[in-house]
């Protein structure tokens, strides 16, 4: 993904599999925030979220927005690719 250059059916199979992976840690997030909100003061909450499942999202949206900008290409450069 350095170099914007993948096998587009790859990248489109990721893609989706990692649109699936986000839906689902949105899903437990909200459980998350729901049971604990019970148990621990608001600001815990929050701190543990942060510090535990925002990393981990953002990590999904940096690598969605990558295999975006792969998906985007019309035409890919001739082999050797120049490093």
């Amino acid at each position: 993904m350095d170099h914007i250059f993948s096998n587009p059916v790859y990248v489109e199979s990721t893609y989706e599999e990692l649109s699936e992976i986000k839906m689902e840690l949105d899903r437990a997030e909200d459980r998350l925030l729901i049971t604990m909100s019970a148990a621990f003061p608001e600001w815990s909450v929050q701190e543990w979220m942060k510090t535990y499942v925002d990393p981990i999202k953002d990590e999904i949206i940096s690598l969605k927005d990558k295999l975006a900008t792969i998906l985007s290409q019309k035409s890919f450069p001739v082999r050797p690719i120049k490093l």
